[in-house]
């Protein structure tokens, strides 16, 4: 896609003119797709949450006679963006999800849709399984690889590395822990955020599925998109910031870990300071189904690296701006911006086609 020149056609004034389609199959299948009467397909991306990606596909006409229960077939949707300007037309897959329910009410139907987060959060590591230290791979797909076959009744999933473990962090990493009733989503998110890198379902244009591994942009001056409200043509159409407390910002967590232990539960909870932060103070509580190593099992604190990369992450998080702009798919989660309050990543993309905007939530980096 010719992400300049759509920029260059909005900021001149020039329509754009949008279409959703959204075709669904049986997951893992390759038959052809069937085309579902849509009458509202708004998608939701953000980087903090996971799934990553969500939708609610109100129908317009009946659900296709295969599609009749989530727990008896998975089906795969993908949700794709079709818009015109001037001569060129482009038609971009900007969703690829699985139906996790179906809402029938007052004659209407709604498919409750997920990325492949939602699969993995549904499974756990069987309980005969004894804990195992980390295989010695330089990337997390590949650790997932060696791992993933001791699940039992879970969806096949695929996690493809875009960056590998760094060095310095490769040992830290590897000593990792997991085991018997351990929900594997919540490891695989660890060792990313050990690893400083960012784990998260495949929404890319080509995407079939699954989960990639990457590491977090940078915003700069040169890297960024220009979203401010002074230069000659600006993009934002409404735009709003809050700074404050009551968003995510926190100069400190209370973090607690849950894991199954014999016949019961373990726990382990610290309150783990953000690094050389001399803010607010401000606590925010985050709880993980997950083992920490050993050497944490009686309290956490910030000398475990997971523990103390969720904390200086919270700590960035002074302001939050929420813009309404044109809705041009490749404007993601993870996009440098630039906006009237600083440099930022962008945390949030909700994509309403019927509007033809996305509203987008940006964060400090």
């Amino acid at each position: 896609m010719n992400e300049i020149y759509w920029i260059d056609r909005l900021t001149s004034g020039n329509l754009v003119r949008q279409t959703v389609t959204v075709d669904a199959r049986p997951r893992g299948s390759s038959d052809a797709w069937t085309s579902l009467p849509v009458s509202s397909a708004p998608v939701v991306l953000d980087e903090a949450t996971s799934p990553y990606a969500a939708a609610r596909l109100e129908l317009s006409g009946p659900v296709p006679p295969a599609i009749l229960d989530p727990t008896g077939q998975l089906w795969t949707v993908r949700v794709r963006l079709g818009f015109a300007c001037d001569t060129l037309t482009e038609d971009q897959q900007v969703a690829y999800l699985v139906i996790t329910d179906i809402e029938e009410s007052n004659g209407r139907t709604t498919l409750v849709c997920a990325s492949d987060e939602d699969l993995l959060s549904r499974a756990v590591f069987p309980p005969q399984l004894a804990e195992t230290a980390c295989p010695q791979n330089i990337g997390i797909g590949l650790i997932w690889a060696a791992i993933s076959p001791k699940l039992s009744h879970a969806a096949p999933l695929t996690v493809t590395d875009l960056s590998e473990i760094p060095t310095t962090q490769r040992s830290l990493v590897w000593a990792m822990p997991y085991g018997g009733g351990d929900k594997p989503l919540d490891y695989l998110r660890a060792l990313a955020d050990t690893a400083g890198l960012w784990l998260h379902s495949d929404q890319s244009p080509e995407s079939t599925g699954g989960l990639i591994v990457e590491v977090r942009r940078t915003p700069t001056a040169s890297n960024a998109l220009d979203l401010r409200s002074t230069i000659t043509a600006p993009l934002v159409i409404e735009q709003s910031v809050t700074r404050g407390l009551s968003g995510d910002y926190a100069s400190a967590i209370l973090l607690t870990c849950t894991w199954p232990e014999g016949t019961g539960r373990a726990q382990s909870s610290g309150l783990i300071p953000a690094a050389g932060v001399e803010r607010t103070p401000a606590v925010k509580p985050i709880s993980l189904d997950m083992r920490p190593p050993t050497a944490y099992r009686t309290r956490l604190s910030a000398a475990w690296p997971t523990a103390q990369a969720l904390a200086n992450r919270q700590a960035q998080r002074t302001w939050e701006a929420t813009l309404v702009i044109p809705g041009l798919p490749w404007i993601v989660p993870g996009t440098p911006v630039l906006t009237d309050w600083g440099l930022g990543l962008i945390k949030t993309a909700a994509l309403n086609p019927a509007l033809g905007t996305s509203t987008i939530s940006v964060r400090p980096a």
